[in-house]
C-alpha cells in the first residue's frame, strides 16, 4: 500500500490518511493481522507463524517510474472493467 493511485496521477488514497486496512481486516473478523513499514518488519511478518486467515498490510513509499499516466479517467476505467466482467 503506497497511499496513492500512481497510474492515474498519484492522487492520495484514503489509506494514506484515514483508513487503516489492518483495522478493517480485524473488523471483518480476521484475528491474525499485522502491518509492516520497513524491511525488518516485513521480514518478521514473513517469518510469523500465524494461524488461520492472515491479513498483512505492507506499507510502501509512494512514487512512480518515469512513465506516462493512463490516458483514461476513472469512469472510463470502470466501464472497461465492468465490460470485461460482463456486467
Amino acid at each position: 500500500d503506497n497511499g496513492a493511485y500512481g497510474s492515474t496521477g498519484s492522487q492520495p488514497t484514503l489509506t494514506g490518511s484515514c483508513v487503516d486496512l489492518e483495522a478493517v481486516a480485524r473488523g471483518f473478523g480476521i484475528k491474525s493481522t499485522l502491518k509492516a513499514g520497513n524491511t525488518v518488519q516485513y521480514a518478521c511478518a514473513m517469518d510469523s507463524a500465524l494461524e488461520g486467515p492472515v491479513f498483512m498490510h505492507f506499507l510502501a513509499r509512494s512514487g512512480n517510474s518515469d512513465v506516462g499516466n493512463i490516458p483514461l479517467d476513472r469512469l472510463d476505467i470502470r466501464k472497461r472493467f465492468q465490460g470485461f466482467m460482463g456486467s
